[in-house]
């Protein structure tokens, strides 16, 4: 994936999608998960799970995928396992750059008075 685009870009994708969880989601997903989507971290873990497999679906339909299934990173040889691990490490991935980049956003939106 890492390939196909900067590393920057897909957390800053990750990040885009975690926005719009925790803002613009208000009807069916606030009432059964309230509290992951007041966290970013919560939010930036299945953000990130999103967006790589959307990332993962996208080199499959070009026939872009590196050794079968490893296309994040080189674990080549490891298979399913592997799969599974860059699943695991993505989420967390984005869910640190969120829990990190949202207290930034919020800042800047609460100086310059939107919302």
């Amino acid at each position: 994936m890492t390939d196909m685009f900067p590393t920057w870009q897909i957390l800053l994708a990750c990040y885009g999608v975690c926005y719009i969880v925790m803002n613009k989601v208000d009807g069916a997903l606030r009432p059964v998960a309230s509290e992951m989507v007041d966290c970013a971290f919560c939010s930036g873990v299945v953000s990130g799970t999103v967006v790589w497999t959307l990332m993962w679906l996208l080199a499959l339909s070009t026939d872009y995928l590196e050794d079968g299934l490893i296309f994040v990173g080189h674990l080549g040889g490891w298979g399913y396992t592997g799969t599974f691990l860059q699943v695991c490490l993505w989420g967390l991935v984005s869910g640190a750059t969120c829990a990190i980049v949202d207290p930034v956003v919020k800042f800047f939106e609460e100086s310059s008075g939107a919302r």
